[in-house]
This record gives structure tokens, C-alpha cells and sequence, in this order.
């Protein structure tokens, strides 16, 4: 474990300076002692070498920091020829606790546990100038007056501030902080009987403290934000698109609530309304956290509260309410926004790394992304927000517009091969019958590759990454290619090379690349992809057909 420790930041105590040593690695006066009592920081200033920790060595050079606990066997030990000189500042931290007139009659001080919880590496910005901070406490040490002795007690706080904000942004980002270990707690075991004393026993601070710390990180009580938790959960299990034959007794048991009673109090309490009115509240306010299924709520003719659409089109103003969009906003700004505009369900699929996180805001509707295609994504979606019969009609009005298109192009198709490429991210991929095979070869009635054939026997087939020297497995009469801007340089070499000139659709000049929107799989996507193939099939359009 190089930097895995954990935090307590101390509230409204302080940190007591019990010494400032010399951190040495080499000769007679290397560093070698157990901590008794007193957590240290060690500040490496210059050299290379390595420093153990009850055991775990870790490398360290200039500009190193580290964290010790109580009872860890410290010990400095430079490499052949290299000099490892450092500071090492030991302290004690304290939190005030209240006790009676009868022994103090004021708020005492004792010892804070488990403030840094074990040992690790610090990543902090500028160790450099925290090493100097370290140094002027040893050169204060010697000055005695009361105004010395204050600003040594600062900077001492200062220094540890330092340390726990740097421990915690880590903490953080790792998941690995106490409120968030927590948190994902509660996500795992929200099934389960789970008390104020089991969340603090996992967060490894003591019942007493663990209420008003969790409280001033969250701004909820750690009980409130369980509860909170359990009836979101609750409530994705009450939506249209989920098992109507659940009754309310086993729903409270899902969430980890034995009594429905009770249950339903939490519920009102949390939601504003019972269970029952809930259940029967129609229409649902949704919002999407992602790009297709925001055109998906389109399609079901709902204005959303906020989605992600890279265009607009006519639809959303035509629905007649004021959509958020979400596009240009950073990922931060996205979750302020959708919070505050408080929806009753948010759109996601089953691949979004954000679930939990996106459930802290409203009842998540998932929709598998994987090899669903459109039609079965939109009729999810439908079935979610009580949209069936709305589903059906935007798949019945596109398999009309399908056979509008193949009466066009049937004399221009004539059992032709089609072959789709993309190239993004610095790969080339060929594509089967969804996303930018779906208008092509189900729309549209051209033949895919016999490699390609081949694999879509495999329900869960997408696409597949190729290299250039496989490009003739994939030969075809006619060539879509879609590429994106990051790839154009990869696209272009491909194109001076041998294994493009040898394919038919190029000698023929039968290559039409389509704009990135092709790349789009969402219902307003394939109509503007089935009338954009229209026009370039049948030649009628810009460049429709080329050999470069």
C-alpha cells in the first residue's frame, strides 16, 4: 500500500508539537526508532533512498513526504553513494469533548484516535516549501518568549492542514475517505438491517463522533442519507417499467425495511407524497444523463427537464417546454443543474460509471445499452414512463418511412455488398447491423461483407477493430466511412496505401464518407441517417460517391 491511508480531520481540536528531528539515511546517525505516541510527518529534502514503515519500505528522493503512525518502526536507509537528509515533525492531535462542571466545569481536551489511520506516502503540491515549514520549527524551537511559541503552534497547523488536504483530495479521488467508504457501504447493503453504530464502526470513528462528522461532510445525518438512499431505491421499484405485481410489503423489504407501515411514513416523508399517490403520479418529470436517450424521451413525445442533445431538432420546441440542455456543461455543472431542477426519474444505461452518484439526485431508469438495438431501447424507455403505446407509434411511422426508401433505391441496391467503416480513436472498425450498419443493411436491404454476415449470426455483435492488412476480408462493392476528427491523419495514411486501392467500392469509386453523425444511434439519428442515404445512394447529393 504506497498511499492508501486514511483521514480524520480534527474538528475543532488541535495539534501538540512533541519534536522536530533530523530524518538521516546513512552512517551511525541514520534514522532508526519506533513512534510511541506521536504520529510524524517525514519531509524529504534532498538525496535517494528509501524509508520503512513498520516494515514497507517506500522510495523516496527530494521532495518526498510521509506519513507514520503511532507504534511504526521508522527507519532511513540511503542508497549506495546518495545522502538522505530530511525533517521529521512529531505531533499529537486532539478533539475538545464536554465534561461536567463537577471536573472542569469546561470544554478538556484528549487525545484524537485514528487521525491519520495508517501509514503512506503524501502526495502534496510544493513539498519543498512544507520542508522549509518543517525546518523554521526546528530553528523556533530554542525561542521560548510566548509570542515565539504562538507562531510555532501555527505553523505547526498549518503544516498538518497541508497534509490533510492533500490525504483527503486523494482519499477522494480513491474512494478510499471514510464518507466515501460509507456511502458505498450503504449502496452495497441498503438491503440490510443497518444501524448508526454498524455505519461507524465501518468508518472506523466512534458512534458519539460519527453523527456530527458524516453531518458536516454530507449535510445529512448519516440515518437521513440511508433513508434517503432506501427510497430512491424504492421508487425506481415503483415506476411504470417495473414489476407492477411487487406489492408494497415486499418493496419495503428490498429496501431493507421489515414494516410497510413504517415504510410508507419514510416514503412521505422523503418524497412528499405516499407510496400509492406516488405509484399512480402521472406524468413522470424525466431527464437523460445521456445523448441517445434524451432524443429517446423525444421520440416519446416528452419534453424532458434537462437532457444532453448535441443538436436540437424542431421536436423539442414544438413539445412546447422549456428543456434544459446540458451539452456545453462540464460534468460537475451537469449534476448541479439536473439537482436543482429536481426530476422524478434521470435516464441512464447500464454501463454508466456515474449510477450512484446520478441516484443521489432522482429514481434512475436504466436501459441496457450493450446490443439492444433502437427499437428495443424505445420500448424500455416507453415502458419506464408509461410511453408504450407511444413507442410502438415511433417505430411504426419509421418502418414506414424504411419502405418509402427501399421502392426508391431498389433499382440503385440491387443486392449490392456494403461495407462500414469507422475510425475513431486511433483504430479503424467495421460495424454489423447497429449503429451505422442498422440504416444500411435493415433500412435499407444492402448485404454485408460475408465476414461481416458471419459475425452477426452473433446477436451480440456491434463492431470490431481491424487492421489495415485485414481490410480485403472485408471487401465490398460499395464503402461507407465515418470518421472522426482525432482520426483523419490515420484515415488518410490508410487511404496512400496498396490494401485501400485493391477494394472494389474504391476502384469503382464507390466510397461515400458520411459525416459524424452517422455515428449517432438514437431514433432522430436513423431518420436523418435514412434520408441522408437517399440522397447520396441515388447520386443525387454533394460528392455523393467518390474514390478517395
Amino acid at each position: 500500500m504506497d498511499s492508501a491511508y486514511e483521514i480524520m480531520p480534527p474538528s475543532d481540536g488541535f495539534c501538540q508539537l512533541r519534536e522536530v528531528a533530523k530524518l538521516e539515511g546513512e552512517g551511525d546517525g541514520r534514522t532508526r526508532e519506533k513512534l510511541s505516541g506521536a504520529y510524524a510527518l517525514l519531509f524529504v529534502e534532498e538525496g535517494k533512498g528509501s524509508i520503512g514503515l513498520s516494515g514497507i519500505r517506500y522510495a523516496v528522493t527530494g521532495g518526498s513526504a510521509l506519513i507514520a503512525v503511532p507504534g511504526t518502526e521508522l527507519e532511513a536507509l540511503a542508497e549506495e553513494g546518495e545522502r538522505l537528509r530530511g525533517t521529521i515533525v512529531k505531533f499529537k492531535p486532539y478533539l475538545p469533548t464536554e465534561l461536567s462542571d463537577e471536573v472542569h466545569g469546561a470544554s478538556a481536551y484528549v487525545p484524537q484516535a485514528g487521525f491519520f489511520s495508517s501509514n503512506g506516502r503524501i502526495a502534496l503540491h510544493g513539498t519543498e516549501a512544507w520542508a522549509e515549514m518543517a525546518r523554521k520549527l526546528s530553528d523556533e524551537s530554542a525561542e521560548s518568549s510566548p509570542l515565539h511559541r504562538y507562531r510555532r503552534f501555527i505553523r505547526l497547523q498549518e503544516i498538518v492542514c497541508g497534509c490533510l488536504e492533500a490525504g483527503y483530495a486523494m482519499e477522494l479521488r480513491s474512494g478510499a475517505h471514510p464518507v466515501e467508504r460509507v456511502k458505498r457501504h450503504i449502496e452495497k447493503h441498503y438491503r440490510e438491517p443497518l444501524s448508526l453504530e454498524k455505519l461507524a464502526v465501518n468508518a472506523n470513528v466512534s458512534p458519539a463522533y460519527f453523527s456530527t462528522w458524516f453531518k458536516k461532510a454530507t449535510g445529512q445525518t448519516p440515518i437521513h442519507y440511508l433513508n434517503d438512499y432506501r427510497m430512491k431505491r424504492a421508487s425506481e421499484l415503483m415506476l411504470p417499467g417495473a414489476d407492477g405485481s411487487v406489492k408494497l410489503k415486499e418493496i419495503a423489504q428490498r429496501v431493507g425495511l421489515s414494516d410497510e407501515f413504517y415504510f410508507s411514513r419514510v416514503f412521505k416523508k422523503h418524497t412528499g407524497m405516499s407510496p400509492t399517490v406516488y405509484m399512480k403520479k402521472r406524468p413522470l418529470n424525466a431527464a437523460s444523463a445521456i445523448i441517445p436517450y434524451s432524443y429517446h424521451l423525444l421520440a416519446l413525445g416528452v419534453a424532458p427537464a434537462a437532457g444532453i442533445f448535441d443538436y436540437e431538432p424542431p421536436q423539442l420546441l414544438a413539445l412546447g417546454r422549456r428543456t434544459f440542455n446540458l451539452y456545453s456543461l462540464s460534468e460537475h455543472e451537469r449534476f448541479a443543474k439536473l439537482r436543482s431542477l429536481r426530476p422524478d426519474v434521470v435516464l441512464t444505461h447500464n454501463l454508466d460509471s456515474r449510477e450512484e452518484d446520478l441516484r443521489t439526485i432522482a429514481p434512475l431508469a436504466i436501459v441496457p445499452w450493450g446490443y439492444n438495438d433502437v427499437y428495443e431501447q424505445l420500448r424500455m424507455t416507453g415502458e419506464w414512463l408509461d410511453k408504450r403505446a407511444e413507442a410502438e407509434a415511433w417505430i411504426g411511422s419509421y418502418e414506414e418511412q424504411e419502405r418509402q426508401a427501399r421502392r426508391l433505391l431498389a433499382a440503385h441496391i440491387g443486392g449490392e455488398t456494403m461495407a462500414a467503416f469507422r475510425f475513431i480513436h486511433g483504430q479503424m472498425r467495421v460495424y454489423g447491423a447497429r449503429n451505422i450498419g442498422h440504416v444500411l443493411y435493415r433500412s435499407l436491404g444492402w448485404v454485408p461483407p460475408e465476414r461481416v454476415r458471419a459475425h452477426m449470426k452473433d446477436p451480440t455483435f456491434v463492431w470490431e477493430t481491424i487492421s489495415p492488412e485485414r481490410l480485403l476480408d472485408y471487401d465490398a462493392d460499395r464503402i461507407v466511412v465515418v470518421c472522426d476528427r482525432h482520426s483523419r491523419q490515420l484515415f488518410g495514411k490508410l487511404q496512400a496505401g496498396p490494401e485501400w486501392s485493391g477494394l472494389t467500392a474504391v476502384r469503382r469509386g464507390k466510397v461515400h464518407c458520411a459525416t459524424e453523425g452517422w455515428a449517432d444511434y438514437h431514433p432522430f439519428a436513423l431518420e436523418r441517417q435514412l434520408a441522408d442515404a437517399v440522397q447520396w445512394a441515388a447520386g443525387r447529393g454533394p460528392d455523393a460517391w467518390n474514390a478517395k
